[in-house]
């Protein structure tokens, strides 16, 4: 797997959209792609293209292009897609509902153990990740029970590496990794780049 820490900033936030423009390309059934192809599914120039995949030690031959399978599994390891962590979703909020019905996590490597609605029980909880072994809580409960479900989940942090924070409330850990995802501020951030005029630029990078 290519050294991460090797990698610029601006690589690695494009890796994802890399990974899902060859899942297009791989789903048309094709084995070899070129940085022309790759770059018009990103809507970006094929010469970053290229610069992207040499940093990322993958070459492309003259008339032949570039091996999908390969990029697509280099891509992947940087990713860590093929890890495959196991996850456990916590709270019966809208964005819990939200999560247990997409099938992201699983295309992306993370195996969904379990979800666990009444958070107010904590030895269910306890009792969950010890059969399951999770490696990621997703809490999405309630603000006013994220505190306890932290809680336990610092009493099991053998087995639990992080918690992806969805409740609303800012949680601290000195044990485990926590992000905070307000996705109301990702709104905000959405409505900020909002101009006028019928023509924008393709900003997914």
């Amino acid at each position: 797997m290519k050294d991460k820490t090797t990698l610029s900033p601006a690589l690695l936030r494009r890796l994802p959209v890399y990974f899902r423009a060859l899942i297009n390309i791989y789903g048309k059934g094709k084995q070899r792609t070129s940085s022309q192809e790759i770059a018009a599914e990103m809507k970006i120039a094929s010469s970053q293209v290229r610069a992207d995949m040499k940093a990322l030690g993958c070459t492309g031959q003259r008339s032949y292009g570039y091996s999908v399978p390969t990029l697509y599994k280099t891509i992947g390891d940087c990713l860590q897609l093929f890890d495959k962590f196991s996850a456990v979703i916590v709270g019966n909020t809208p964005i819990a509902e939200t999560l247990k019905s997409t099938q992201v996590f699983s295309v992306r490597g993370i195996k969904l153990a379990a979800c666990l609605e009444d958070v107010s029980c904590t030895e269910k909880l306890e009792r969950l990740c010890a059969e399951t072994h999770p490696n990621i809580i997703i809490l999405a409960s309630e603000s006013n029970m994220s505190d306890k479900v932290l809680a336990v989940c610092e009493s099991v942090c053998k087995t639990v590496s992080e918690i992806w924070n969805f409740s609303g409330k800012d949680l601290y850990s000195d044990k485990l990794k926590v992000k905070n995802i307000h996705i109301s501020d990702l709104l905000m951030l959405l409505c900020s780049e909002v101009v006028s005029g019928p023509c924008r630029k393709n900003n997914n990078l």
